[in-house]
């Protein structure tokens, strides 16, 4: 999963959270080009930085004084595939808005991306995206997390070994096996220090 929480200073949580369920807001917002396909579903058009990506609207909750199962947050379900991506693979995206003292916090966790397809679509997120709002950005956070039907001996040894990782990710990755050594994923974008490395108990940090 590729999951982020954004703050935007002195912007309203519904906003936010029309801009991701409508694309004439969201061509506004981003200056990427949109193509209405149906009634719940558009196209961000390619251009020369990002492939196309279809969206469709699975579901949207607005807070009303009928419907108190949402509280003050602003929720929807999104499809999503990129243009990449084999056909018919949809990932998913849900969106939480919410308001948090003078500023709105959106929170957006995006499921079933492709493995090889993770870095990417976080730099989509980050550039396309979060970029193009600096005065509103205060705050951005990024985990990762994965489901992967792999044994776990063979997913320990992918993460603890930069020559394994980068056959799986198909990018490069670096760095050394052992505690208190450095390591770089997707050709320098993720670096940081292995802490510990333990192999009976198939755990690195």
């Amino acid at each position: 999963d590729v999951e982020h929480g954004v703050f935007f200073n002195d912007i309203k949580p519904i906003e936010i959270f029309e801009m991701w369920t409508n694309p004439k807001k969201f061509t506004k917002a981003t200056k990427l080009k949109c193509k209405t396909e149906s009634a719940n579903s558009f196209t961000i058009v390619k251009n020369l930085t990002w492939q196309s990506i279809f969206v469709k609207i699975v579901s949207s909750e607005k807070p009303t004084a009928q419907n108190d199962t949402v509280g003050n947050s602003y929720r929807a379900v999104l499809q999503w595939r990129y243009g990449d991506w084999p056909d018919p693979h949809l990932s998913t995206i849900e969106i939480t808005v919410k308001p948090h003292k003078r500023a709105s916090l959106m929170h957006i966790v995006h499921r079933g991306v492709p493995i090889d397809k993770v870095y990417v679509t976080n730099k989509w997120h980050r550039q396309a995206v979060w970029q193009k709002f600096p005065h509103y950005l205060s705050r951005i956070s990024i985990t990762h997390s994965f489901v992967m039907r792999d044994p776990i001996k063979m997913v320990y040894d992918m993460f603890s070994n930069p020559e394994i990782l980068s056959q799986r990710l198909r990018s490069p990755c670096y760095g050394g096996t052992e505690k208190a050594t450095d390591y770089m994923w997707y050709d320098g974008w993720v670096s940081g220090v292995i802490m510990t490395a333990n192999p009976h108990s198939k755990t690195v940090r």
